[in-house]
């Protein structure tokens, strides 16, 4: 004799179904959705700014800053451990550059001095151990 479990009501099962349709759409369309702007580092690319690649091979986050010749340090954004961002940088200042590289709660690095011109794009990574970033100084 076999046992056989109560089964919901087919109009039941058939409303469940639907909502968890209505509910997996939704969250699919949210996550596709973007607010912000991404950037690649193929994007075109204006004759008075420079674009700044920055790879993160580190776990932490890093906030990235543009130290012009002056001393005037530029806060360009962070990129998020293991991960890519692309910076843009208006070129309104003389052509050398450092970049500085803050990583959250830990270590700082500063790049010796980049000759830049309108149009370049500068392609830096940040090693998995700060201190191995060839970069840095």
């Amino acid at each position: 004799m076999s046992r056989s479990q109560p089964s919901r009501p087919r109009s039941l099962r058939t409303l469940l179904t639907a909502t968890a349709s209505v509910l997996l759409v939704s969250v699919l369309a949210t996550g596709c959705a973007s607010t912000g702007q991404t950037e690649s580092a193929f994007d075109e690319q204006r004759d008075d700014e420079i674009r700044i690649s920055v790879d993160n091979r580190n776990f932490a986050d890093a906030t990235v800053w543009a130290i012009i010749e002056s001393g005037t340090r530029r806060r360009l954004g962070t990129v998020r451990g293991k991960n890519e961002s692309v910076f843009t940088l208006p070129f309104d200042f003389p052509s050398n550059l450092r970049l500085e590289f803050d990583l959250v709660a830990g270590s700082r690095c500063t790049t010796r001095q980049i000759p830049v011109d309108p149009g370049d794009l500068l392609q830096l990574q940040i090693a998995p151990v700060l201190q191995d970033t060839p970069a840095c100084r």
